[in-house]
């Protein structure tokens, strides 16, 4: 899961780039770039992808055969 292909590369995924500021990152290589920028030099850093959470489960328990007649 860890080592599949990132599905979005941009420059805010990459090592090389610092902190956003304003929609835009500074790279080592190219300066200040768009966040959305990718280069030839992009290798992904999994620290800096955000991470979703997880959909809450729906309690069945709170439902009865009554609510799904019709």
């Amino acid at each position: 899961m860890i080592y599949r292909k990132v599905e979005n590369p941009a420059c805010r995924l990459c090592t090389h780039s610092d902190m956003p500021c304003s929609g835009n990152v500074n790279c080592s290589f190219k300066g200040t770039v768009p966040a959305d920028y990718l280069c030839k030099r992009f290798k992904y850093d999994i620290f800096k992808r955000e991470i979703k959470p997880k959909p809450k489960k729906i309690g069945l328990k709170k439902f009865s055969p009554k609510d799904f007649e019709l």
